[in-house]
């Protein structure tokens, strides 16, 4: 039986709004790094408070998620298409050993199911009770693979200790460890004793209260402590410095300075000199925002991972920048502006990840339009080359996900994205960022102060839902908020408010406003003409369009044009449309503009010199579920002898879903005597997971012509002219032992020029054995054509004669750099020695193998081929081969292929011959 105190206790705890009972636990640990065997020797002693009636204790034993490839994160690793962990040594896993615990002094067993651990009481403990809880454990320290991890000799140790589950109103919370989807833990006091090399410096959670050294000086031990906080995590590393300050705040706001500790290996401190600053506006912005930062250090310390990641009074980032992005400047107050949205306010960061991270990252984009301003706030570009801001890359997230099919509501457990199941980042992050501006729009900026203030002013170390969030907005505002959250964090609705029409009625401007809204909001209105601007406010209703008139003429009109509302295709916003031209140098995504990017292009045709423009035009990309990219290309010879090139594409995306897209493109252009108009499509057909295969299937069909082949050789091109279409289909899919892809394709035309028609088909295969020595891959090409089939559309050996996108317009079409030399194009029989052989065919076989050399980024390869005009031709003394080595780094792709076994005249079998191809996408990374 329930005590009548227990359902008191249970009746408070179901107030909204106001912090109900919590559990309680506090932590006394030793803990002894070995770094000879990456390991930690440690022993605990555990206080636990419940505040609900249990017969059974809950642990999280979170290092052993790195156990084998069997636990739920390596499933999660393996289902997201990353086999590192799967394929990896025993020496680089990790895990957790309990020894010896007892329980209120007597011997007890911990039952260990993965990275949970469960002791059954054989009684049931009521709200109040203390349990002692004390034993040994080893933690066998793992590479870094996700949170906790070791690099050589830099340790991160982040839930690294057995750890009590919380115990709510809801009973225990016993999420295991995934991939996606963070933590809940109840708030107590630590006071760990960390033992380890002189040599390391180390930064934790709190402060150090002592420092002991062993009689040889070789080892110290530190003892730590901290308060009112619901975790503890420690690093260690033997390269870092320390770069120290203090946080001042205002006079007024009567709040003790914050030491702030900035870690960093001292070769990288030059880089990281900004951070102490970034860190003292961050403290002070959400000082006044939501209240002062409570403790009395902050540690701010370098990760060797990727990214940022948060705990109570440290915070780990990664050493990685993005050129012309303050990205790392925004993985800094993102993760320190945690310490209020997981830190102070310590919320379900499984069932209700939005309270942390999409409240906090609504803290961000205020962070940097506070120090920015409200348009270019991610660049330090000026504002005439790029304005994209914190809240045009949350819109492109938010918009991506909705065009890509929005799967599940905000409120829904965060482990569910585990192995990319669907978009993390936006259900959590960006969506209710968007909310919070939202709210923030709809309440009033004073009214949304107070409300936050005095939200994170109750739940200051305890454990806010959803529910205490809405209950005090109600409160505080003096209105119900259930529709905006019902339909925003409960349903996967979206909205499209756009502007339908704008007139001039006399001297005055009406605007007609319309779209698919959810629920009734008021939105800004922006009225613009040259030199000035107005901001007003028009409300909407779903199903209803609306109507404002403003005196004035005003020559455009945008809805929301701060981006505060949860907009699904921002780009029809403003009537005309809005957008700039810019030079290409950042084009990064902005929802809301049509900006155009231009670039001059040199060029080199024909023996002489050539001036040109490339452009682009888009809002949110194709793939992002924007409604259309634009490129295209002018080129001209500086002489002026022959005319010019040029080339055009539009590409128009289809309905998008969890599972596939596609687009509709055009495309024409005219190029040193090759004309064409073209239409194609393409349709992406995949699982639910990154791991599961991908299919596609696209169609072309295009009026083609060789006007003149005199640049871009006869032999190569015949001249003539015809309808030609094509279609293929295609599968790619990569497991843990092996990659696979394979393509079928078909073309023909029903004449070219005076010539009858033709027909073709091929198959390619490729096979990559990533667990084999050498990672070894395989291509297979084969082809054949019937007809009456011009030069370019039949095989040559040395790869193929035309570049797909960008590339293709900007490489020249004759010249070393073009593909009948030395750039390389994989496509047919593909022998990288045979570029220049002249040789072409009906029917065309190739085999290839790379083999790739360890710890470098180069690959030998070898090849043999056919190319002959029919099938009697076919014989083992017409197959030709080569072997070399080659570069695979970054954008840049090189082949050398040092022997072929059929050598043009005056040549010799062995002779080092080379071949190029660039990647645009390796050129972004590389840059990013």
């Amino acid at each position: 039986m329930i005590p009548v105190y227990a359902l008191l206790c249970l009746a408070l705890s179901a107030r909204p709004g106001t912090p109900g009972p919590e559990s309680r636990a506090d932590y006394r640990i030793e803990a002894t790094l070995l770094p000879e065997s990456s390991t930690v020797r440690c022993r605990a002693s555990i206080s636990f408070i419940p505040a609900f009636p249990a017969d059974t204790l809950w642990l999280h034993l979170y290092p052993n998620a790195y156990r084998d490839p069997s636990t739920a994160f390596g499933d999660d690793q393996s289902t997201m298409g990353d086999y590192g962990f799967a394929r990896a040594s025993t020496d680089e896993y990790g895990w957790i050993g309990l020894d010896g615990w007892t329980l209120d002094g007597d011997g007890t067993e911990v039952n260990v199911d993965e990275t949970l651990g469960f002791i059954p009481l054989g009684r049931t403990v009521q709200p109040g009770d203390t349990l002692e809880l004390e034993g040994d454990f080893t933690v066998r320290v793992p590479i870094i693979w996700s949170r906790m991890g070791h690099d050589g000799d830099h340790y991160e140790m982040t839930q690294w200790y057995p750890k009590m589950c919380v115990l709510d109103d809801e009973g225990w919370h016993t999420s295991r460890y995934r991939s996606d989807g963070e933590f809940y833990s109840d708030y107590g006091e630590y006071t760990v004793s960390l033992t380890l090399p002189d040599s390391f410096v180390t930064a934790a959670t709190g402060s150090v209260d002592t420092t002991v050294f062993s009689p040889d000086s070789t080892m110290r031990t530190e003892v730590w402590t901290a308060s009112q906080v619901h975790d503890f995590a420690w690093v260690a590393d033997p390269a870092f410095e320390l770069i120290e300050h203090d946080f001042i705040p205002p006079a007024e706001a009567a709040a003790p300075a914050v030491r702030i500790h900035v870690a960093v290996k001292e070769c990288d401190a030059e880089k990281w000199e900004e951070v102490g600053a970034w860190a003292d506006s961050t403290l002070l912005y959400c000082g006044e925002w939501y209240g002062w930062y409570p403790y009395g250090d902050l540690w701010i310390v370098q990760s060797a991972s990727w990214g940022g990641m948060e705990y109570p009074q440290l915070v780990l980032i990664g050493n990685y920048d993005s050129p012309f992005h303050r990205y790392f400047e925004m993985v800094v107050v993102h993760e320190i502006g945690h310490q209020w949205f997981y830190g102070m306010l310590g919320n379900n960061e499984v069932d209700e990840a939005w309270l942390d991270e999409g409240v906090n990252s609504f803290s961000e984009i205020r962070y940097f339009e506070r120090k920015y301003g409200l348009r270019g706030n991610m660049t330090p570009l000026p504002d005439w080359v790029s304005e994209y801001s914190d809240a045009d890359e949350t819109s492109s997230s938010y918009v991506s996900m909705v065009y890509s099919g929005e799967e599940v509501p905000v409120l829904s457990a965060s482990t569910d994205a585990a192995g990319g199941r669907y978009d993390y980042g936006a259900l959590y992050y960006s969506k209710p960022a968007l909310f919070m501006r939202m709210l923030q729009n709809q309440a009033g900026e004073e009214p949304f102060d107070f409300f936050m203030h005095e939200y994170c002013r109750r739940f200051t170390f305890h454990h806010p839902g959803t529910e205490d969030f809405q209950a005090v907005l109600e409160e505080t505002t003096g209105r119900s908020w259930q529709e905006e959250f019902d339909v925003w964090l409960r349903t996967t609705e979206s909205a499209d408010p756009r502007v339908e029409c704008v007139s001039w009625p006399g001297d005055s401007t009406a605007v007609t406003v319309s779209g698919d809204i959810p629920v009734a909001v008021e939105l800004d209105l922006g009225l613009y003409r040259s030199g000035s601007s107005l901001m007003t406010r028009i409300g909407l209703e779903p199903g209803r369009s609306s109507t404002i008139t403003v005196p004035g003429r005003w020559f455009r009109a945008e809805i929301d044009p701060e981006t505060r509302y949860l907009d699904s295709r921002p780009w029809n916003n403003s009537l005309p449309a809005a957008g700039t031209v810019r030079p290409l140098f950042a084009p990064l995504d902005q929802p809301s503009r049509f900006n155009t990017w231009l670039a001059p292009i040199p060029g080199h045709a024909d023996g002489e010199w050539e001036a040109g423009l490339y452009g682009i035009m888009h809002s949110a990309r194709n793939q992002s579920g924007g409604p259309l990219e634009v490129s295209g290309f002018w080129k001209r010879p500086l002489t002026g002898r022959r005319s010019g090139s040029w080339g055009l594409s539009v590409e128009v995306p289809l309905e998008g879903s969890p599972t596939g897209g596609g687009s509709v493109t055009a495309g024409m252009g005219s190029a040193c005597g090759r004309e064409r108009v073209s239409l194609s499509a393409s349709r992406s057909f995949h699982g639910f997971y990154p791991s599961d295969p991908w299919r596609s299937v696209w169609a072309y069909a295009g009026f083609e012509s060789v006007s003149d082949a005199s640049v871009v050789g006869e032999d190569e091109f015949d001249e003539g002219y015809g309808v030609v279409l094509r279609a293929g289909a295609s599968t790619y899919s990569r497991g843990m032992s092996s990659t696979r892809m394979a393509s079928l394709g078909a073309g023909g035309s029903p004449g070219w020029g005076d010539g009858d028609g033709w027909f073709s088909i091929s198959f390619t295969g490729t096979l990559r054995l990533p667990c084999v020595p050498l990672e070894p891959r395989t291509r297979l090409f084969a082809g054949r054509a019937w007809g009456d089939v011009p030069t370019q559309y039949g095989y040559r050996p040395g790869g193929g004669l035309d570049v797909d996108g960008t590339l293709g317009w900007l490489l020249p079409p004759d010249g070393w750099a073009s593909t009948r030399e030395r750039y390389f194009v994989e496509d047919g029989p593909s022998l990288p020695g045979y570029g220049d052989s002249g040789r072409h065919g009906r029917i065309g076989i190739g085999l290839g193998e790379t083999l790739q050399i360890p710890a470098v980024p180069l690959f030998l390869f070898a090849d043999a081929g056919l190319v002959e005009d029919s099938a009697e031709d076919l014989s083992f003394s017409a197959v030709f081969s080569d072997a070399g080595i080659g570069l695979d780094w970054a954008f840049l792709k090189a082949w050398f292929p040092a022997w072929v076994s059929d050598p043009r005249p005056g040549d010799d079998c062995w002779k080092m011959r080379w071949r190029f191809a660039f990647s645009l996408w390796g050129l972004v990374s590389l840059l990013s």
